[in-house]
């Protein structure tokens, strides 16, 4: 009975504690841009860049390399604690002149109240895949940054995770 316990414990610890989510990948097809590389992992992006019969041939997505276990795992949940939610408005009329240009407005605050966002993040028929990946030593965590080329902090979107909870992923998977 106490082996089931610490079993159940342990299991539900790890669930809890994950910051990402991730599934087994072979090498992605098309990769249209490296978006973080060191010596330890490689995330690259292949998106919906071209016609919709193109992008059926292969798994959009984030993907990364573990240079370690020499394979991919494609990113599909990060967790929200601790991110950043941006949207397509702005109470500055410098920063909203400048906005009203987006083909399509967004608003990731309803981010807020789930546990995990999806990848690609979705909102009024946008979709949208971070733009840069980087690494922060001092809290060992990854950050994805979305719609970072807008010169405009408010509209950025940032969710972080845990490089160990990404390492315990290559090593089960």
């Amino acid at each position: 009975m106490k082996l089931l316990l610490a079993l159940l414990l342990a299991f539900t610890s790890v669930a809890v504690c994950q910051t990402v989510q991730t599934q087994y990948s072979g090498n992605p097809r098309q990769i249209n841009a490296v978006l973080f590389y060191n010596d330890e992992v490689c995330f690259v992006l292949t998106g919906y860049f071209g016609s919709k019969d193109e992008a059926r041939k292969f798994n959009p997505g984030v993907f990364v390399h573990s240079k370690k276990h020499n394979r991919w795992l494609k990113i599909t949940k990060v967790s929200t604690e601790g991110g950043t939610f941006g949207n397509s408005y702005s109470n500055n009329p410098k920063d909203q002149e400048k906005l009203i240009m987006a083909a399509i407005g967004w608003d990731f605050a309803p981010l807020k109240d789930e546990k995990y966002a999806a990848l690609p993040l979705q909102s009024n028929g946008l979709r949208t895949f971070p733009q840069d990946i980087s690494y922060d030593p001092k809290s060992d965590a990854y950050r994805l940054g979305f719609m970072t080329d807008w010169d405009i902090p408010s509209v950025r979107t940032y969710l972080f995770f845990k490089r160990k909870d990404l390492l315990d992923a290559f090593d089960e998977q």
